[in-house]
């Protein structure tokens, strides 16, 4: 359950932590509030009360990007250790004026919360920050959300590390290019287990697609949705679904225009599916 504060209510910081329910609710919204215009004490001080049963904070379209990064920092130290779940996403953080040795101090001091173990980037424009690698490398959680952040500007190495950072990663709507996905086969990551693809216009890439999905041999969940899979041949959709790892358990393909393949190709693409795939979406 989640339970959205209003800061406009609550121009004292009491007012506003004895507002949160203590009870039955997760997720702690802050979402689309100005939290640079609140003083530091006030954001330091809600930060550290956060009561134990709340466990995912979320700050989106926050203008963190707007923030001085001794104030961010200040903020993340004072997250107390129940918050497991940070969500950052549209603040901004790519294209802000902060020097990248900032964002590698805001990143640090997060990852350094020992209890965070999922962190939400999306829709950041991370990408732009292409000259420097080391960014993500101080992201070291087992989650991390880098959906709709430009990251086709990446080095293949870049995205290759990022992948080998972390058990699951979500890469949604980046245009992820050929020599992105020829980077990630090169590797063979056995760290990854959970990878989301969507919407990034995957069909375009074919066989290199399916040597990179064949690679990846500790996967477990692989969401493929929304990159127009039913453009590729019927041989290529089998051969992908044929040579998935054996590990793998769940399998999005929705969204794909599938129906393009004639019902003896859907046959045959079905039929290829490894048994160990228990969860199969495809509308």
């Amino acid at each position: 359950m989640r339970y959205s504060l209003n800061l406009s209510d609550h121009p004292l910081v009491n007012s506003a932590i004895s507002s949160i329910p203590k009870h039955n609710v997760k997720e702690l919204d802050l979402s689309e509030q100005c939290l640079f215009i609140k003083q530091r004490t006030y954001i330091a001080d809600l930060m550290g009360a956060i009561p134990r049963n709340i466990d995912t904070l979320n700050l989106t379209k926050t203008q963190l990007g707007q923030m001085h990064t001794p104030i961010l920092i200040s903020l993340f130290e004072s997250l107390p250790s129940h918050v497991t779940t940070l969500i950052l996403s549209s603040n901004g953080l790519g294209e802000s004026n902060k020097s990248n040795d900032d964002l590698k101090r805001i990143f640090q001091t997060i990852s350094n919360r020992t209890s965070v173990q999922t962190i939400v980037l999306t829709d950041n424009a991370l990408g732009q920050r292409r000259d420097d690698a080391t960014i993500f490398d101080a992201l070291t959680v087992d989650t991390l959300h880098l959906d709709n952040n430009e990251l086709w500007r990446l080095s293949p190495a870049t995205l290759v590390s990022i992948l080998q950072q972390h058990a699951s990663v979500h890469l949604g709507n980046n245009d992820l290019r050929r020599t992105q996905i020829e980077a990630i086969t090169a590797a063979h990551i056995d760290t990854l287990k959970h990878l989301n693809l969507r919407a990034n216009q995957l069909s375009r890439h074919g066989d290199s697609l399916i040597a990179m999905t064949q690679s990846l041999s500790a996967l477990e969940t692989l969401e493929l949705a929304d990159n127009a899979l039913g453009a590729i041949t019927t041989t290529q959709l089998t051969n992908l679904v044929r040579l998935l790892p054996v590990t793998l358990q769940r399998l999005d393909l929705s969204n794909n225009q599938l129906w393009r393949h004639q019902a003896h190709g859907l046959q045959s693409i079905f039929s290829a599916i490894q048994i160990g795939v228990t969860t199969l979406l495809l509308n």
